[in-house]
């Protein structure tokens, strides 16, 4: 059956819909939230053997990932230079490196489970304005190159191959990102990896009861032996005061025929304005992505000029990032793990945080990314 859903993005909702929890029942660990977070670490740890139950407030998605414009791109939210400042050159460099193998990673689960998701490796482009933003793409072009991370330093002449009305001065083309419909790609996972999620099924709280963990609902109670926190919609432990709010507005036009016209070759393209706008063709529109909605009519005649952009969907959703840009990936009390936080490249750090939650939990020592998503960060320590 189709149900009407409340996920953010009109354009590929996630329309299969799953039970609600009723009753007791019982799981070897409980995943709370499914986002992109949530149905990572369900999906790894179903990989790894454990039975694993996925409750959700609302709908599959229907928080940040939904609304996401899923591009899948390096880091945790900031350019590499930026990241280097942040992390240290050796620990930045890892970051890049293995965001670029979570790239890959998602490609593979999605051709292994046959998950139709909107995939597309197109590459992006950061484009510069102005000859301050063309010397930090020179910049940040050298740098990628001395860790072996392939880009493009591209002319004027050379963006406007790609996106015709362009105006900048170049840009910078990474080859390995590309986009997936993220509501689609962790329903997909949910269906053919046999996950056990519960939709409707809002967390009330937990409590320990005989050596056991037991997450109740308003209808239902899961025990379990962990329990995952992954999402920023329930209290965060004391760390919320770590994170701060930020949103994006995604405008999408209706069906262009000449959109070959504006965009020659598809590609993402993303300003280096104080918070980036993004532009990119989906599915025969024209769409821009903002970081809020006012001068939104200014942006849409400078970035398509000459086009009759008619305005058919906005949608978008509020986020929580930390200070330092990284997810928080731990354990936060004896057998209570989170996995939050995830800023602005959400699809990627989402995936990677399940992935390496997962092997945390399965018995593997802490590495570099757990080390620096750590709730201990933030003063964090268990009880």
């Amino acid at each position: 059956m189709v149900a009407s859903c409340v996920q953010s993005n009109p354009l590929w909702p996630a329309r299969d819909r799953f039970p609600k929890l009723e009753g007791k029942s019982a799981a070897d660990i409980v995943v709370i939230g499914a986002g992109i977070a949530g149905m990572s670490c369900a999906y790894h740890l179903s990989s790894a053997g454990y039975d694993v139950a996925v409750l959700e407030m609302d709908e599959l998605g229907s928080g940040a990932t939904g609304a996401s414009s899923g591009v899948l791109y390096y880091g945790s939210g900031t350019n590499f230079v930026p990241a280097i400042g942040l992390f240290g050159r050796e620990r930045a460099a890892l970051l890049w490196k293995e965001t670029a193998e979570v790239i890959e990673d998602i490609a593979r689960t999605i051709a292994e489970h046959g998950i139709s998701c909107g995939l597309t490796r197109e590459g992006a482009i950061m484009a510069a304005k102005t000859d301050g933003e063309m010397e930090l793409i020179r910049r940040e072009h050298a740098a990628l190159e001395e860790i072996g991370i392939k880009t493009t330093v591209l002319t004027a002449a050379q963006v406007a191959e790609y996106y015709s009305p362009s105006g900048f001065l170049g840009g910078l083309a990474f080859g390995t990102c590309g986009q997936i419909h993220p509501g689609l790609f962790i329903q997909g996972l949910a269906r053919s990896a046999g996950i056990r999620l519960y939709e409707n099924s809002e967390v009330t709280g937990y409590r320990r009861e005989g050596g056991k963990i037991v997450v109740s609902t308003k209808a239902g109670s899961v025990s379990c032996s962990k329990a995952i926190y992954a999402t920023n919609a329930q209290p965060c432990f004391g760390m919320e005061r770590h994170f701060r709010l930020e949103s994006s507005v995604i405008i999408a036009g209706e069906p262009v025929a000449d959109i070959g016209r504006v965009w020659p070759k598809k590609t993402i393209i993303w300003t280096m304005e104080e918070r980036y706008d993004l532009i990119y063709p989906q599915e025969g529109r024209l769409v821009l992505e903002l970081y809020r909605l006012e001068g939104r009519e200014q942006k849409l005649r400078h970035y398509y000029p000459g086009v009759e952009f008619r305005i058919d969907k906005t949608w978008g959703k509020a986020w929580a990032k930390t200070s330092d840009f990284m997810p928080i990936v731990g354990e936060v009390e004896r057998d209570v793990y989170v996995a939050i936080g995830m800023g602005d490249q959400g699809i990627i750090m989402g995936w990677l945080a399940g992935r390496k939650l997962a092997g945390l939990m399965g018995g593997k020592e802490p590495d570099w990314f757990l080390d620096l998503a750590s709730p201990k960060r933030f003063g964090h320590v268990r009880t």
